[in-house]
């Protein structure tokens, strides 16, 4: 998705990765990314989900960081 990476970042956006450009989206770094996810926001909120998504992961992140879920 480098193409995407820099068209957001001409129209003045940011990308935040724990991982350098080309590195491989393998299904287990979407854990990593819900982290971050929770690290930025204030709050999340979480209306529903299966048990096993990685929108409760967000969830669980933004709980020990201390944020409103």
């Amino acid at each position: 998705h480098q193409a995407l990476r820099r068209e957001i970042i001409a129209n003045g956006g940011l990308v935040i990765s724990e991982y350098e450009p080309g590195t491989p989206a393998l299904k287990m770094r979407f854990l990593h990314r819900n982290r971050l996810l929770a690290w930025m926001s204030r709050t999340v909120n979480l209306i529903e989900a299966p048990a096993r998504s990685g929108a409760l992961s967000t969830a669980h992140h933004a709980r020990r960081l201390d944020r409103e879920v």
